[in-house]
């Protein structure tokens, strides 16, 4: 199991790097800053490209989904006034 743990450039970082653009992304989200959705749109490019090194078809059919879904949400977002 630690053997496992240790394999951090598996994936060659694409991995760590989606989870990151993600975790940013959604924090900003939470901020109401539209950008959010780019980042969001980030990682789930880099979470293709795992989902192909890890030859996940799951995991490819999910980011191709949440990359459709953050770019409409990035699309339709309106500017509330207070």
């Amino acid at each position: 199991m630690l053997q496992g743990l240790l394999q951090l450039d598996r994936y060659l970082g694409f991995d760590l790097v989606s989870a990151g653009c993600g975790l940013a992304g959604l924090y900003l989200l939470g901020n109401r800053n539209r950008y959010g959705f780019l980042l969001c749109m980030l990682a789930s490019a880099f979470g293709i490209v795992f989902g192909a090194l890890a030859q996940s078809v799951p995991l490819l059919l999910l980011h191709v989904i949440l990359l459709f879904v953050n770019l409409r949400g990035f699309q339709r977002w309106q500017v509330r006034l207070a």
